[in-house]
């Protein structure tokens, strides 16, 4: 598919979709749009996105806000095929998802659902703007765009999920960011209440984060896995975190994954350059920060870091097996972490040598109780096989090596 530029990263694909040249859809799918709307004052911002939605899909707008319901059904009432439903006013946009979408999705091949967003202060409104945009209009950006979404699901049978990209500012970056939050317990729990056969895991991002998207309705029977009611979700005020919504938010992509299907994410041309210059500024402060105060240069250096902590938390204690200058290096990246090994192991003395860099030093014959202990092969590639076929005749199965 031309203009449709593709990149696979992970568990996700990264699509930059074109709003100019229309791919014709060589038979109309069942296409609903939802979209959940509460904000009187910003309702006349996303006519933008309404008025270009295609005549042969289904828009229907859900709101708890009489006011809202009203204005919306004075300004398109010349539209048809066009549906106002009133809600409570708990659950927010993730009620209107499974409370009213759940007598609506399978009625139809194709799914839109978003919202809208308002800040909550003065300094958060830069940002919210630019969150909106992308919720918006990376799904409905245009009658061209919304067409080769949907043709781009019509070619791609594996595709189930597209989504936008997570948010980007100074305030709502999700960068460097826990984005489980408080949640994981919680999405573990729907995880098991549904049945998915999925891979979440809380060392990894969550795949996706948000409820805006487009999806196959086969991609995401699984969210209707009972009958939900208003009654499942929190009374307002909702706590900022921790809540079956904010759960919801995080395991969409799992659902899709479950049914077998992968998710994207997609975006305009003119947002693609906005998120790429931002990552690109947030990286260069982000990386001169870490360098200065840490000592740490790149994101392979990154990864690295992480990888031995996350093995020396699995342990009672770690040694490198090593006493060089690859050695000193693993040993500058666990100071970074606060990470001591308890030896520094070699095959044979040298010189009788029993200290290095501060740490003792022992042969690997010395090594009697090696139970609770993780090695860390720091030697050079031309080594590491040698070493590691002495670990293995000693029957020592717990180790890594440092250059992997």
């Amino acid at each position: 598919m031309e203009n449709v530029y593709e990149v696979r990263k992970r568990k996700k694909l990264y699509f930059i979709i074109s709003e100019k040249e229309k791919h014709k859809i060589k038979k109309i799918p069942k296409v609903a749009i939802l979209i959940n709307l509460y904000y009187l004052d910003k309702v006349q911002y996303y006519y933008q996105y309404l008025n270009v939605i295609p005549d042969y899909i289904d828009l229907f707008v859900i709101s708890s806000n009489d006011e809202v319901l009203k204005k919306v059904k004075k300004d398109f009432s010349e539209r048809g095929n066009f549906f106002y439903i009133k809600k409570q006013n708990r659950g927010r946009d993730i009620s209107a998802l499974l409370v009213v979408g759940q007598k609506i999705y399978m009625k139809y091949d194709y799914i839109c659902f978003t919202h809208d967003k308002k800040e909550k202060c003065d300094s958060m409104k830069n940002d919210i703007d630019l969150w909106n945009e992308n919720l918006w209009g990376n799904t409905l950006k245009s009658e061209v765009y919304i067409n080769n979404v949907i043709n781009l699901f019509e070619e791609n049978i594996n595709i189930g999920l597209l989504v936008p990209p997570e948010p980007i500012g100074d305030e709502l970056s999700t960068l460097g960011y826990n984005a489980w939050g408080d949640n994981y317990e919680e999405i573990k729990n729907l995880e098991k209440e549904m049945g998915l056969n999925s891979d979440i895991d809380y060392s990894l991002p969550p795949i996706t984060f948000g409820t805006a998207f487009w999806c196959k309705v086969e991609s995401i029977k699984k969210l209707f896995f009972k009958e939900w009611t208003y009654d499942d979700f929190v009374n307002e005020p909702m706590p900022n975190d921790g809540t079956i919504s904010h759960a919801i938010e995080r395991i969409l992509a799992y659902i899709a994954q479950d049914a077998g299907f992968e998710t994207g994410t997609i975006m305009t041309q003119d947002y693609a350059i906005r998120h790429i210059n931002y990552l690109q500024e947030y990286s260069r402060v982000a990386f001169h920060f870490i360098n200065n105060h840490l000592g740490i240069d790149g994101l392979g250096c990154i990864k690295q870091v992480e990888r031995l902590l996350e093995y020396s938390q699995k342990n009672e204690y770690v040694c490198l097996y090593g006493a060089g200058k690859i050695a000193k290096n693993c040993l500058e990246y666990l100071r970074i972490i606060n990470i001591s090994p308890k030896y520094l192991i070699v095959s044979k003395y040298e010189d009788n040598v029993r200290m290095r860099y501060g740490f003792p030093i022992i042969e690997i014959n010395e090594l009697e109780d090696c139970e609770g202990a993780g090695i860390i092969v720091s030697v050079g590639k031309k080594l590491k096989d040698e070493i590691i076929k002495i670990l293995e005749e000693k029957g020592i199965k717990n180790y890594i090596s440092f250059y992997d």
